[in-house]
């Protein structure tokens, strides 16, 4: 019995040790990630901001397709854009974005564009939903279950211990997968950045593209996934429309789109979300096989990102749908 209790602690310290070796990690690289924000603002646009008018605000997925200089040329330069899209920045850290650009000083800010995201559940928590990921699970085995119909505090006892350990058991599998998440997107992080923020691959970034046999003739992922409006998606839309609000009492127009690349999560939440915002808010982009997915290979360095030359055509058809709505002057 000793023998056994003692192998429980000691597997109990490892599952510790390791669970905090990760956390240690995952917070050293979350510091180092949202210095990407911190150098985007504080280098990048800072020194420029009197010159800017326009900012796009996403992920890695916008930081990738939008061009401030193409984009600025398709409005004939009646915006002066930035591109402040960050690698796995999704919403609600996007509105925390928002937030500081509006209260920038000597920013000349008109316009932001807003990627709608959602973040993978496999590494974050429900931002619009619960407050914890785990807490709509139930471990409770059959046993536990019958028995808390009676009440017994001996019972109810044994389901909390039991509840938590599994518990941590599924957040360690979680860290595990973020910490691997990482680790590949680190090695993938091989960009030239221009002044203005938007990025490309570098051109010794991904020398073995054959492994990417997309072309464009192969049919395009057009799937729609049909799901109730759930309360979580009018939690999100709620937000959206407190931040327009802000937006406008600073006189700043703020305009939402979809990304061109959609995770699971999000093609059953994002649809819904888009559609449920008023059209004057919505920019909607012209369908194009060079930036739907699957990416074919000659648009895309590594399946998951427009490279350059897609780039140059999503930016010019986005500047095109944004001066349909209502063209940005250059006058403040």
């Amino acid at each position: 019995m000793l023998k056994l209790v003692l192998k429980l602690l000691a597997l109990t310290t490892v599952l510790l040790g390791v669970k905090m070796a990760i956390w240690a990690y995952l917070h050293t690289y979350q510091t180092r990630r949202f210095d990407e924000s911190g150098y985007k603002l504080d280098s990048m646009l800072k020194p420029i901001r009197q010159e800017i008018n326009t900012v796009f605000v996403g992920s890695s997925r916008t930081a990738h397709s939008v061009n401030p200089a193409v984009f600025d040329s398709a409005t004939q330069h009646q915006t002066r854009s930035f591109n402040h899209g960050i690698s796995a920045m999704f919403a609600p850290n996007t509105f925390a974005e928002c937030e500081k650009l509006l209260k920038m000083d000597g920013l000349h800010l008109k316009t932001i564009f807003l990627e709608l995201s959602f973040p993978p559940l496999k590494a974050h928590e429900d931002p619009f939903g619960r407050g914890n990921l785990f807490h709509e699970f139930s471990f409770k085995n059959s046993y536990f279950r019958r028995e808390q119909n009676f009440g017994r505090e001996r019972v109810q006892r044994g389901i909390t211990l039991y509840d938590s350990f599994l518990t941590h058991f599924i957040m360690l599998r979680s860290a595990i997968l973020m910490l691997v998440a990482t680790v590949v997107r680190n090695d993938r992080d091989n960009f030239v950045m221009t002044p203005t923020g938007y990025r490309y691959f570098h051109p010794s970034a991904f020398l073995n593209r054959h492994y990417n046999r997309v072309s464009a003739q192969t049919p395009p992922d057009t799937t729609t996934l049909r799901v109730p409006f759930t309360e979580r998606d009018r939690f999100y839309v709620n937000r959206l429309m407190q931040l327009a609000q802000r937006c406008e009492a600073k006189n700043v127009a703020i305009y939402f789109y979809l990304p061109n690349r959609m995770m699971d999560e999000e093609k059953q939440t994002l649809p819904n979300i888009y559609a449920a915002l008023p059209e004057r808010y919505r920019i909607s982009m012209p369908y194009r096989r060079q930036f739907t997915p699957p990416f074919p290979a000659d648009c895309s360095d590594d399946k998951q990102h427009l490279n350059q030359t897609a780039a140059t055509l999503y930016t010019q058809l986005f500047a095109q749908a944004f001066l349909q709505k209502q063209p940005v002057t250059a006058t403040r």
